[in-house]
């Protein structure tokens, strides 16, 4: 029996989705200056943790369907 429900993912995914959105406000991609390797490592840590997730919430969950988990 799953641990996890819809509500968890998609309590985690909006929070992942906040998340990068508003590091990308406060870094540099939005001032067309090249973004730094601190923002690059946070952005690809951030989506890299999630992509983990969504393959943890597929064997906990037969249903979990990963192409909606998506960023």
């Amino acid at each position: 029996k799953p641990v996890f429900t819809m509500r968890h993912y998609n309590a985690i995914h909006t929070l992942i989705k906040k998340l990068i959105k508003e590091h990308k406000k406060d870094c540099n991609l939005i001032n067309g200056v090249p973004i730094s390797d601190t923002d690059l490592y946070y952005l690809i840590g951030i989506k890299s943790l999630h992509e983990s997730l969504g393959r943890l919430f597929e064997k906990d969950n037969p249903n979990f369907k990963s192409d909606l988990w998506e960023l």
